[in-house]
């Protein structure tokens, strides 16, 4: 502006300057006034637009701060909500663990695991809330993490199950065997949100006929997949002409809203915004009067391309499926067919069919008249187990019908069921695969609590958060716990007492958890504070860590959470760490993929230790087996880096077991666990490296560090025996 100014006042004085030199007339003074009142125009118009452009922008700034403070006040507002939400709901999830210790009738067994599942899904919503509120769907994070989805959608339609069976609809769920029990890297808070909101819209609009949940597969490269959801129903339908708009917000399909309870219409607009953040789109299709689906694919990555068969069938028997066509039908086949067992199948009621022996009858998908008439023809039969599916969960068949070899099922199918039945009807060899380690962390934390005399402190300002926190702590043998309403009460008892832990609540009256800290740690810089709170922002966190405390855990705090915290705190207390480094194994011995690893104890502390070492470790995928005639075999089936075998389990002869290995040209490298020696020699003088009894973290870093100097690790890039053999390994 200064600039343009300085230019027109240059202007003018050069022209005074001609116009002084020349004799002036009339029409030149003219000239010189125009010329004047245009500089003296163009000044001011300048000097206009530029005040206008000052203000313009002091007012877009004022909006801006505006806009901020608005998404700030909405923050907070939906933080205090998330934070009053999740206090009672962590009191009831609480309450809700301490139920289940007590004696509960079978169907009140049933009730309360529902009960579970529902809480968790709230929980999730809650979480979900907050995502949802961030100002921009850019800035919604997508937390991939080790899912079952098998586990997820089978705890989705035990949810709603009950919610079916009130509404006389059938609902199903269909999974790929590829699936089952397959672990996959995925949001799993989004996915149960986005399931949550389609299978409950596809429950509230069907009157009758079914609702099923649809799980595939398509294999992408050796680590990647195509995972398609796919929800479909015999409702009411949506008219063509309204498809276009479901996904907006607030939008309602009047015609099929009749006699039915409204909702807000955000659902499919939640679930295509959690979509777009995981780069993924909803396809809707449906028919007035038929149907509809809903459907969306996620890539994923997954931890093996090849899945082991958990069961085999024994020699010599013999399964029957009696029952209609049906999704669940055609699920129950599949899965028969993958796990390689035999079977026949008979539609409808056509026992006549049916050639005796049977060793295991499955029964599914019949209306209570149907098996009035069916059960009497089987029990007469030559059938060691019979094994009858119902849907609805009542006891009218079972009281009219009991006896030894009748077993029932109720609710919906699933492949665990499936696995259970063939486990009890004795026809198939249990492998024991897994790539959940069962660890008994009540037993192990019991031991660690007699050997320390353990003085806690619970601080919450929420009583029933109180109950149920002391209460778990008493579970595992904590017996000195002491409780205070308030941070200033919190400084009162540590200043009177030393507490190896304090459970701090974050927002208390009084004084707040972060500066309850502060004051403790000044007068006691040894004690360890855990953090409690229902927010778990990452500035939450950093606030948390910047005063000291350990970490921040969201509330509520689980007893699975609980035990393998405290029982690292103890392990931690009398094995310290501090040398073990995490590391990225496959970088480690400068391999492109995930290194395998194959594990066989029989022992609860063994796996822990082994786990929670190898589990904190990058690029690593590990299997827990616990079978040990079979191990062998699993090596031949499945490739793998690196065995670590447990010789004190005492159905597992090490010399025999050296020389099957031996004898079928095993080069994985094997660390024997629990051994007296640090070097066992086997039989062709191949040296093979021992952990020792009561081995810490530091021993295994130390054997892995000599198995690379050694440059013995054998990568096992295929299996070595055919799929086409697993059967007969």
């Amino acid at each position: 502006m200064k600039k343009i100014i300085f230019l027109y006042t240059c202007l003018v004085i050069i022209s005074v300057l001609l116009f002084s030199n020349t004799p002036m007339q009339l029409m030149h003074w003219g000239y010189l006034s125009g010329l004047l009142c245009i500089i003296a125009l163009c000044i001011y118009f300048s000097l206009t637009r530029h005040k206008k452009y000052l203000t313009d922008l002091a007012t877009h700034a004022l909006q801006v701060e505006n806009i901020n403070q608005i998404s700030k006040r909405k923050q907070f507002f939906i933080s205090k909500i998330s934070h009053d939400l999740r206090t009672p709901l962590h009191g009831i999830n609480g309450l809700i663990e301490l139920l289940g210790k007590e004696k509960l009738s079978e169907s009140g067994q049933v009730y309360l695991d529902k009960l579970k599942i529902g809480s968790k899904a709230l929980l999730e919503v809650i979480s979900g809330v907050i995502e949802l509120n961030r100002p921009d769907d850019s800035d919604i994070t997508v937390e991939k993490e080790p899912l079952d989805l098998s586990q997820l959608s089978e705890e989705l339609v035990q949810l709603y199950s009950t919610n079916c069976y009130l509404k006389n609809i059938q609902l199903s769920l269909f999974i790929e065997p590829s699936i089952y029990n397959k672990i996959y890297f995925l949001d799993r808070n989004k996915i149960n949100q986005i399931l949550t909101n389609l299978l409950s819209n596809a429950i509230k609009f069907t009157d009758s006929g079914e609702v099923t949940l649809w799980l595939k597969e398509s294999p992408l490269d050796d680590t990647a997949c195509k995972i398609t959801f796919m929800i479909t129903d015999t409702g009411t339908g949506i008219p063509e002409e309204n498809l276009p708009f479901l996904t907006q917000p607030y939008y309602q399909v009047s015609e099929i809203q009749e006699n039915r309870i409204k909702g807000a219409g955000l659902g499919l607009n939640i679930c295509l915004t959690l979509l777009k953040s995981m780069r993924s789109s909803l396809s809707i299709t449906s028919k007035v009067g038929v149907g509809s689906q809903f459907s969306f694919s996620l890539t994923a990555d997954t931890t093996s391309k090849l899945h082991i068969p958990t069961v085999e069938m024994k020699d010599h028997k013999k399964i029957v499926l009696l029952s209609p066509k049906s999704v669940t039908t055609e699920n129950i086949i599949n899965f028969l067919a993958f796990w390689s067992i035999d079977s026949e199948y008979l539609e409808s009621e056509a026992i006549d069919d049916l050639t005796l022996p049977v060793d295991l009858l499955i029964i599914q998908g019949f209306t209570e008249n149907q098996l009035t008439k069916l059960i009497p023809r089987v029990r007469s039969m030559a059938i060691s187990s019979i094994h009858i599916l119902l849907d609805i969960d009542t006891k009218a068949i079972e009281q009219q019908f009991s006896d030894i070899h009748l077993h029932y099922h109720y609710g919906y199918f699933s492949a665990s069921v499936l696995h259970n039945i063939l486990n009890d009807a004795d026809v198939v060899v249990q492998h024991l695969s897994n790539s959940h380690p069962q660890i008994d962390y009540l037993t192990l934390l019991k031991e660690c609590t007699a050997e320390h005399d353990s003085a806690m402190l619970v601080v919450d300002d929420n009583e029933i958060n109180q109950l149920v926190l002391s209460e778990m702590l008493h579970e595992v043998g904590i017996t000195k716990i002491d409780v205070a309403n308030n941070g200033q009460e919190a400084v009162d008892f540590a200043q009177q007492n030393d507490y190896d832990v304090i459970w701090m609540d974050l927002m208390m009256p009084i004084m707040d958890g972060l500066e309850a800290t502060q004051k403790i740690l000044e007068q006691q810089p040894n004690t360890v504070i855990y953090g409690l709170s229902a927010t778990t922002e990452i500035e939450h966190l950093e606030k948390c860590k910047q005063v000291g405390m350990q970490t921040l855990f969201a509330k509520p705090l689980n007893k699975a959470d609980l035990h393998s915290l405290l029982l690292a705190y103890f392990e931690d207390a009398k094995y310290p760490s501090d040398h073990v480094q995490n590391m990225d194994l496959a970088q480690f011995f400068n391999q492109q993929k995930t290194i395998k690893i194959l594990i066989h104890s029989i022992d609860n502390k063994t796996i822990y230790k082994l786990n929670r070492y190898f589990s904190q470790q990058k690029n690593v995928l590990i299997s827990y087996f616990y079978a040990p005639q079979s191990i062998i075999y699993h090596c031949q089936v499945e490739a793998f880096d690196l065995l670590l075998v447990d010789i004190n389990d005492s159905q597992l002869p090490i010399s025999a077991f050296m020389h099957e290995y031996s004898v079928k040209r095993q080069k994985t490298p094997i660390i024997l666990v629990n051994a007296g020696q640090k070097i066992y020699l086997d039989k062709s003088n191949e040296k093979v490296h021992c952990l020792p009894l009561n081995f810490t973290a530091l021993d295994i870093q130390k054997i892995l560090l000599r198995l690379k100097e050694e440059n013995t690790m054998v990568y096992q890039h295929k299996p070595t025996l055919p799929i086409r053999d697993h059967r007969h390994g």
